[in-house]
Order: C-alpha cells, then structure tokens, then sequence
C-alpha cells in the first residue's frame, strides 16, 4: 500500500465522519504550538483557499525544510527555494504551487470537488498533483508560515534526519515525476516537460548520487524513470 492510497482512506474516513476541514500530517513530522488553529485562521480569510500548510523546519533547527513550493509550468520541475536555508523570519501569508503533503490543511469540499491524491504516485509528488489540480479549478493554494511544524526528514523511508538519494528514494523521483508530466502537462508543454525531467532533473540527480555515494540510486532512478516510460507508451498514465 502507497502512501497516496493510505492517505485516501484515512481522508474518506475523516469526511464520512462530517469533517469540514482535513489535515494530513506525517509521521516523521511534529506540529508546532497553535498550528491547526492558525491555518484555520487564514483559510477563513479567503473563501477560495482550498489547500493550507505551515512553514517546515528540519527537527530541532532553525533550518527551513519546506517554505512554499514551486512548480516550473515549462519545464515541469519542482523544488522548495527556500529549503536549508535559515528562517527568514517572514510571516506574511502568500500563495505558493503547492504545499507539500508532510503537513497539509485542506478544505473538504476540494476532495470532494477534484477528488483524492492520485493513487498512481503511490509516494512522492501525489501533493504536487493535487494542488496543481485544485488550483486549476480555482482554489488558492496558501503558505501560512505563522504555523509551523518540524520535520525529521524520511523516516518513513529509514533515512532520519536525511536529504540523500536512497535507492528507494531515486526510483520514485525518477518514475513519478515524468507520470506528473504526462498528467498534468499537455500539448507542447508535455514535451518541454519531458525535456525538463530528461536533460535536467536526471544530469542533476547524477551528479548529486555521484556526491553523496548513494549505492544503487542510479539504477533504481533509471528504473523508475523506464518504468514511467513504460507505462506512458502502454496508455496506464
């Protein structure tokens, strides 16, 4: 089981129960004093938000983990900007592409508008195809970095603490990705996307695999990346 199809359950669940608002959280991650309340707060302000999150600092630091994310419409790469860098001490409410799933507040009447996370991802990137789908039916996609959360960074995949390319980690970058791009990209911004994932994102990852000396991550990433292939040119994506 994904994490996607985990999340999906625990989501029908909370809006058979009569819940108005969902808020997804990870188990390696650790909610700030008054997180909940205060992306209530903002969402109340806007009724078109539709999806919330704090700012994320890695666990015990005052070291940015997630501060808005980005996604390049052309070349279908995505990133955090302000990821390790310090806090920037900004506290201005703003929309951002998409917050990232490790803490994600959102309004129940978008799930049941666009649906649930794509049970396609299984992990990584279901977060970013959500939010690029609820904004393109006009739902604001809202960084509130008044609340805030910490991160022990991949737990969940036996990493603590960690940033590095793990086998398991790699083939999912590589494979869901490229399925993002197909999804959400059509026309000729799939092929400039395609490019992106192609002649940018793979030279990136393999040079920072050869940094870290991530044993195994360039097979899996190019697995992935086939796998991925595979399934576009076989019509599953």
């Amino acid at each position: 089981m994904g994490y996607s199809v985990g999340a999906n359950q625990g989501v029908k669940r909370a809006l058979d129960l009569g819940a108005t608002h969902v808020l997804l959280i990870n188990n390696d991650a650790v909610a700030g004093k008054g997180m909940v309340d205060t992306i209530l707060e903002a969402m109340s302000k806007d009724p078109a938000a539709g999806v919330a999150g704090p700012k994320i600092f890695y666990f015990g630091t005052d070291i940015m983990w997630f501060n808005g994310g980005h996604f390049n419409n052309l070349l279908g790469l995505s990133t955090h900007p302000l990821m390790d860098r310090q806090d920037d001490g900004g506290d201005q409410d703003r929309e951002v592409r998409f917050i990232t799933g490790c803490a994600m507040m959102v309004k129940a009447e978008v799930f049941r508008d666009i649906g649930f996370f794509d049970e396609d991802f299984e992990i990584y990137a279901e977060d970013l195809d959500f939010c690029l789908r609820a904004k393109e039916k006009g739902y604001g996609v809202w960084l509130v970095p008044r609340a805030v959360a910490e991160h022990k960074v991949s737990l969940s995949t036996g990493m603590v603490g960690s940033n590095l390319m793990t086998p398991y980690r790699s083939y999912y970058y590589a494979r869901n990705m490229l399925i993002m791009v197909r999804k959400r990209m059509k026309g000729m911004r799939f092929i400039t996307g395609f490019m992106g994932q192609t002649f940018i994102l793979l030279p990136y990852y393999f040079m920072l695999m050869g940094v870290q000396r991530t044993r195994g991550s360039f097979r899996q990433y190019l697995k992935g990346y086939f796998h991925a292939l595979e399934g576009m040119i076989k019509g599953r994506y």
